[in-house]
């Protein structure tokens, strides 16, 4: 369960497949591509991959502008109705329909020069909020080769075309609101982008990445290798070393820098294994010129006074920097570090691990040397100093297994999102002005190796790479708009008819997954073959692996004429707990009356809001009560109350 900030407990959302990778490690970021979309970087043994966010993304796309990031170049606007129109901007197209005018319609259409006919892999990804139609032909309204009516947040198919100059038309038919169309894309193979790299997959965990403020340049840092850069350069993606001018002649063989951010329009590195206190900065404006001098523009070079390895630098209202011992400031007197005035103060003596911090708001979060703890770092007028404050003082039990990585996911929800060493998740709702934070732990049907957290369209979202199974790991994300509470879920649609057979489900071979019918929960099935078969056929179906969110409630301290209540056998009369939009869960591992005579057959008893009350729960001396779901759908818990017997109170 998550700790909303506002009180509930609401049921953590499910990561949905996205795709598998050979390995046993793998290591995720993101980098801006074009004017509102990312990419994400998927790093395993040897190897770097261009992916979307939702699934692979072809290493050559016979769309023109498939992203819309060039405003719908190639792309045929066209809208019919009084309440119809078609925009195009901000990377995505978005086709409105109003509900006056049943029979109108808006579209997208674009002919693509394929290098050859036959089958040919598509993929549609949408924000999946009303239903869309896709449709291949000859031409924009001629011989049809392919059709389908969806509202898959990403439909892929393989598909067979004769013609190697087919259309491609995405329709927002019939009654109902606008959907946005994030990308498009066509091609003969779906090998994806990638590029070799020097780091196996036993460094992947210590790898840090420095963004450069224009978002085009990424560049990877580990103290035994080469600084390697992935840049963007007007879509076209390219990576290697970085050929810096005039670079520390220390900077060979296997000593690099380990940590580095961008401050000042400097590029600042430090933290190699044979000078580890020793930092250094670029030239003002040229982040890769590392040519000393005397100048305020020229590259500078400083040694930290005090002992400890440099782990992290971060670039905020000031350039800080953490070692294994402390944590420091380094301004000027100026105002503006030159390389005849740095100023070194260290803020406190705590001392940090090498995870890599994240910045929330004004402040720095950052991991203690034993990994168990998360501070948060931050300017104090009061005592003009940098503070930090242990955000785990109350928790300490949840990140016992040590912090491995962090990200920050701020939308909707204020999110503080940890990997640990052990596979699990520790999240942190986080909501500073109103001095409320509070940590869940979060499990799944495997272990969780990395996550990193994005912002697209104002929404955050999460990718986590999680091992299932031995060799393989697989890359799933929990993605603005997606409200389904299976783990590597996957979803099949067909509007234009029901089906019995769910196929596409490799990655789920031999393991007992839940099902979704027309949103209404299925028995259990077993993937065998990559496939499963209904009970009844269904025009939407999800499938994916189980996990219960739990609430434990603390033992009831209500009092005695003794003393305290803790020693005494206690029960509740009556249990009442208050839902929101909420599926009814199990309450002491039983389920109230779940079907009510006003709901039509074949349809599910929707979702309850309001109050559920629970009997006969039993003595115990703590009273505890647990809520759990057992069921992929919704659960939020909004308060616990009861009626107890006098003779316990």
């Amino acid at each position: 369960m998550v700790a909303d900030s506002r009180g509930p407990a609401i049921s953590r959302r499910g990561f949905r497949y996205s795709q598998q990778f050979p390995g046993n490690d793998v290591r995720i970021s993101l980098l801006n591509y074009g004017v509102n979309s990312v990419v994400s970087l998927i790093m395993t043994d040897l190897l770097l991959t261009v992916s979307g966010l939702l699934g692979p993304l072809p290493k050559n796309n016979n769309v023109s502008d498939p992203a819309f990031d060039q405003g719908g170049i190639n792309w045929l606007l066209d809208a019919s109705g009084p309440a119809a129109n078609v925009t195009v901007g901000n990377g995505v197209a978005i086709l409105n329909r109003g509900t006056d005018d049943l029979n109108g319609y808006a579209s997208i259409a674009q002919q693509v020069s394929l290098s050859a006919a036959g089958n040919i892999n598509v993929s549609v990804v949408t924000d999946g909020s009303s239903p869309y139609q896709i449709r291949i032909g000859d031409a924009a309204e001629g011989t049809e080769y392919y059709s389908a009516i969806t509202t898959e947040v990403r439909h892929d198919a393989v598909v067979n075309i004769p013609v190697a100059n087919p259309f491609i038309t995405i329709y927002k038919a019939g009654e109902g609101q606008k959907i946005s169309i994030d990308n498009v894309s066509m091609a003969v193979t779906t090998t994806q982008l990638e590029f070799s790299t020097p780091y196996p997959e036993e460094v992947l965990s210590e790898l840090t990445f420095v963004e450069a403020p224009d978002g085009n340049s990424l560049y990877i840092l580990h103290p035994n290798y080469p600084v390697h850069k992935l840049l963007n350069t007007s879509g076209v993606l390219s990576f290697g070393p970085v050929g810096f001018t005039a670079p520390p002649a220390s900077w060979t063989g296997s000593n690099w820098p380990s940590a580095g951010a961008v401050f000042e329009g400097r590029l600042w590195l430090g933290g190699t294994p044979n000078q580890p206190q020793t930092f250094w900065g670029s030239q003002s404006g040229a982040l890769e010129n590392f040519t000393p001098g005397t100048n305020a523009n020229n590259g500078l070079e400083f040694t930290l006074s005090r002992f400890g390895a440099i782990a992290w630098i971060v670039g905020t209202k000031n350039l800080l920097i953490g070692t294994v011992n402390g944590e420091h400031v380094i301004s000027s007197e100026a105002g503006l570090i030159t390389p005849t005035d740095v100023k070194v103060d260290q803020q406190s003596s705590y001392g940090s691990s090498r995870v890599q911090p994240v910045q929330v708001g004004d402040q720095v979060f950052y991991v203690s040397a034993d990994g168990t703890k998360v501070r948060a770092m931050q300017y104090e007028w009061a005592a003009d100093n940098w503070l930090s404050k242990d955000l785990t003082f109350f928790s300490e039990h949840i990140t016992k297994a040590r912090i491995r990585e962090m990200t920050w996911a701020p939308n909707p929800d204020n999110l503080l999102v940890c990997t640990l060493q052990d596979g699990t998740m520790a999240w942190l709702s986080y909501e500073r002005g109103e001095n409320v934070w509070g940590w869940h732990r979060h499990d799944t049907d495997g272990q969780v190796k990395d996550s990193t957290a994005g912002v697209r369209n104002g929404f955050s979202f999460i990718i986590a790479g999680i091992q299932r199974d031995s060799g393989n790991v697989s890359i799933e994300v929990i993605a603005p708009n997606d409200s389904e509470y299976m783990d590597s879920w996957v979803e099949r649609v067909d509007l234009a008819g029901p089906f019995s057979s769910v196929s596409g489900l490799d990655h789920l071979e031999g393991d007992t997954v839940q099902v979704l019918a027309d949103g209404a929960s299925h028995p259990d099935r077993v993937v065998a073959g990559g496939s499963i078969t209904l009970q009844a056929p269904a025009n939407t179906v999800v499938v994916g692996l189980k996990y219960t969110p739990q609430l434990v409630s603390l033992p009831l301290e209500s009092g005695s004429p003794t003393g305290s209540s803790l020693a005494y056998l206690k029960r509740y009369n009556r249990l009442i707990v208050g839902l929101l939009d909420s599926a009814l869960p199990l309450i002491n591992g039983k389920r109230a009356p779940d079907r009510s005579p006003s709901t039509p057959m074949n349809t599910r008893e929707p979702n309850k809001t309001g109050q559920v009350d629970a009997y006969q729960l039993g003595w115990s001396e703590g009273a505890v009560v647990t809520i759990e779901q057992d069921l992929p759908l919704a659960l939020t818990v909004l308060y616990i109350g009861g009626e107890l017997p006098q003779d316990v109170l």
